[in-house]
């Protein structure tokens, strides 16, 4: 994320957010991949390219070679949105990611429970608000216990004078992100007195 797009968001929201940790979206992990597959150094690539060049007859002027580069990007776009073991692999990289954010964040060593309180505003087509006390175990369980059971594109950010992070969600009930949860770490004392 840029300094243009993260001043953007600050802009849309009342939650005094810093800085971009981490986040998912379906279209970046997939141009992500497709950059990195397209790259000229990439042995693959020029071969592919080369075999799609070998079946233009005649002269190859500038607006075929554009036109064949983008029908193999295309091709290798529609693999790699096929490609599961890719969004496998994100995760498991957004969760390692997450779960050391939120270690930081409580102090906590690998296989402590870790206990937080979730404020959420704006949820879904109707803008509720609520909260959710809970104890999660590493990033992933924390996103399944917050998030809606349906697809999501969601951006976390740090939260300034305090210990709190804060997370932008997408969904088809909230398209334009104005589904906004506060992360806040709590005791396991607090835990108790609601779940005891």
């Amino acid at each position: 994320m840029n300094k243009k797009e993260l001043l953007g968001i600050k802009a849309r929201t009342s939650i005094p957010i810093t800085t971009y940790l981490c986040g998912w979206d379906d279209s970046d992990i997939i141009d992500a991949q497709v950059k990195y597959l397209t790259e000229e150094d990439n042995d693959d690539y020029l071969e592919r390219l080369s075999k799609a060049m070998a079946k233009i007859e005649g002269e190859r002027t500038e607006q075929e070679i554009l036109r064949v580069k983008n029908k193999l990007k295309d091709e290798i776009r529609d693999e790699v949105s096929r490609d599961r073991f890719i969004f496998d692999q994100a995760f498991d990289d957004l969760n390692e990611d997450l779960t050391q954010t939120l270690r930081d964040l409580t102090k906590t060593q690998d296989g402590e429970t870790m206990y937080f309180k979730v404020n959420v505003s704006g949820f879904g087509w109707q803008k509720l608000t609520g909260y959710k006390y809970m104890k999660v175990q590493d990033g992933k369980e924390l996103l399944r216990e917050t998030l809606p059971d349906t697809q999501c594109i969601y951006l976390i950010f740090k939260v300034k004078h305090g210990k709190k992070l804060a997370m932008q969600n997408f969904h088809h009930d909230s398209s334009t992100g104005s589904e906004w949860y506060v992360i806040t770490p709590i005791a396991y004392s607090t835990y108790m007195k609601i779940h005891g």
